[in-house]
């Protein structure tokens, strides 16, 4: 009886020891087979529902273009005091290696650390990679640490910075930078427009109204001015693309020089305001100052082609945007300084366009997310000329109105509010087209004789003329690409009143960037932005149970009595909640459980099933 006893127990010792060394033994094979995955398997699966990690085909097709070494090389900090920088610098490396695995032996990595290095350091500061100053908590301390995080591509003589690596968008911004190496030249997008505005003190200092939207066009393309077409300048056909932003008065000759730029082929997006807003915050109107609404000088080319924004402003309290308004006071008595408050509201002239207003089958389109619009006009529903096509590109909601353009500056919600009121008394409200693209061959206005240019000794009105020559026009003589927008305030800078959404609107910049790349025939570019994080509506438990047991909308109680039973139906609703939300959280967890539990335990039973065998 003993030996069978003791026998028992050094099976079950023999069992225990087994299963600890097997233990050790899968360890230490999944940190060397990481390890061996990790330098020789850099490929890497994402099983995320939104695939936000993984490469996509877009990235592979531009590496496939590389037909020479495409040289990378990383400015990191080596040793990081943040962990979640840490797991930042990880995440772009990994990504790297899965970059340079799809190019082969077109790519190679070089990796430099400026804070351990000199020679690095002036390297990075040539190219413009400064660091970063990264505060990380440990203890009770809060660390400082500057971190450099930039890259520096070259191919074939040609360079790209990123200056500091966005881990969230890593992918688009590698893949931008590469895109604009392996093309022959960078894009050459034209500007027309009055881009810089004088200051209302009278003052000779200057502000660029859209420096921010500039700069990001400068970082990847060439942009030049426009300039001398109403004394008859033609736009260069080298021009890639061409934004007028905010024209006023054009000269009829400078609309026939845009016109035949489109004939020749080449790409348009006009931007309108009729409304001069200053920066400065008045935000009154041309015909508050006694102006008028503001003449743009291409009605006749607009009308032409359909697409002709009309002298109102769209109203739509659906979509309004909430606005961080600082509103100007009457000067300070003393100092005689600007002075002005700050109101937080929700302005229906700030249109705000959702899912329902932006068309999902156009490519500029993709991956927006409520791009805001400031005082946008509605474009007319005009029809299209024959052979042309136009798309509505964003919309308004079915609740929007006109209004006649004047004195909107108005933060105080109960006046935006009772002002909405007033507008949807005054008709039921409608869809207005904010931006239209126009595809097709469009028609000239000026089939019949083209406007001379500006004379300073022949006309007296420097907006118009009545000579014409008899040069040849060309007119639907190739297959164009036209945007036309009912406002240019969504890509101004901010201005010290904070009133335009660009600077600090993601959605805004993205939209100018898929303009741009489907204008000049980067859609690959656009196809990689279409990864972004699927919307997934919470579930407010509460909410629910309220709603369940009839507690919401009620009128108010009558009587104390009636107050407390509310009351109590209000905590036992909350129970409820607080249930329903653990049977959420708990039940997945514990199917989890059960299903290793029973794997394991069938395997266990199968084990000795095969022993007892």
């Amino acid at each position: 009886m003993s030996s069978t006893r003791s026998s028992t127990r050094n099976a079950r010792l023999n069992m225990r020891l087994n299963l600890w060394l097997t233990a050790l033994l899968l360890g230490a094979l999944l940190v060397v087979g990481n390890d061996l995955a990790r330098q020789h398997m850099p490929r890497r699966k994402d099983l995320s529902e939104d695939q936000l990690y993984a490469l996509s085909e877009a990235s592979a097709r531009i590496l496939s273009s590389l037909e020479d070494r495409l040289q990378v090389t990383t400015f990191f900090t080596g040793r990081l005091e943040s962990g979640q920088m840490a797991l930042a610098k990880a995440h772009v490396q990994g990504q790297l290696q899965e970059l340079q695995a799809l190019a082969g032996e077109h790519m190679e990595l070089v990796a430099l650390d400026p804070s351990t290095s000199s020679q690095a350091a002036t390297r990075a500061a040539q190219l413009g990679i400064q660091s970063i100053t990264q505060e990380s908590l440990q203890g009770t301390q809060i660390v400082r640490q500057a971190v450099f995080f930039g890259l520096q591509l070259q191919y074939r003589g040609r360079e790209q910075v990123l200056d500091v690596v966005d881990p969230r968008s890593f992918e688009v911004q590698f893949a931008s930078a590469v895109y604009s190496l392996v093309r022959d030249r960078r894009a050459r997008i034209g500007w027309l427009g009055d881009w810089e505005r004088k200051l209302d003190n009278a003052t000779t200092a200057t502000r660029s109204s859209y420096v921010t939207a500039r700069a990001l066009l400068e970082r990847r393309h060439s942009l030049e001015d426009v300039t001398g077409l109403k004394f008859g300048d033609a736009i260069s056909s080298d021009l890639d693309l061409v934004f007028v932003v905010r024209p006023t008065k054009l000269h009829p000759r400078a609309a026939f020089e845009l016109d035949q730029y489109v004939q020749r082929g080449g790409r348009l997006v006009i931007c309108v305001d009729q409304a001069d807003y200053s920066w400065l915050g008045l935000d009154r109107a041309g015909a508050d100052r006694g102006d008028g609404v503001l003449p743009t000088g291409l009605d006749a080319l607009l009308t032409a082609w359909g697409a002709l924004p009309t002298p109102q402003h769209v109203w739509d309290p659906l979509w309004a945007a909430q606005q961080g308004w600082l509103r100007p006071q009457a000067p300070d008595p003393e100092t005689g300084k600007p002075r002005a408050t700050r109101e937080i509201c929700e302005h229906p002239l700030l249109v705000e366009v959702r899912d329902e207003g932006l068309d999902p089958t156009h490519p500029v389109a993709t991956a927006l997310q409520r791009p805001v619009l400031s005082w946008a006009q509605p474009i007319a529903p005009l029809d299209p000329p024959p052979g042309v096509t136009r798309l509505a590109l964003l919309r308004s909601s079915e609740r929007a109105h006109r209004t006649e353009i004047g004195d909107h500056h108005v933060t105080d919600q109960e006046q935006i509010n009772s002002r909405s009121v007033i507008e949807a008394a005054s008709g039921s409200g409608r869809v207005y087209d904010l931006a239209v693209v126009l595809s097709g061959a469009l028609p000239s206005p000026f089939e019949g004789a083209a406007p001379a240019a500006y004379d300073v000794l022949l006309d007296a009105d420097p907006t118009t003329t009545k000579r014409t020559t008899t040069e040849k026009v060309l007119s639907r003589s190739s297959d164009a690409r036209v945007v036309v927008m009912g406002d240019a305030d969504w890509m101004r800078d901010a201005g010290n009143y904070e009133l335009y959404p660009f600077i600090g609107r993601r959605e805004n910049q993205l939209l100018l960037m898929n303009l741009v790349d489907w204008l000049t025939q980067g859609e690959d570019l656009i196809d990689l932005r279409r990864k972004v994080p699927q919307h997934r509506d919470l579930v407010d438990f509460e909410a629910v149970a309220l709603e369940e047991m009839g507690l919401t909308q009620l009128p108010a109680a009558s009587n104390q009595a009636e107050l407390d039973r509310r009351l109590v139906r209000a905590e036992e609703a909350t129970s409820r909640a607080r249930s329903d939300e653990a049977r959420a959280m708990w039940v997945p967890i514990l199917l989890t459980l059960a299903l290793v539990l029973g794997f394991g335990l069938a395997w266990n039973l199968g084990r000795r099933g095969g022993k007892d065998s």
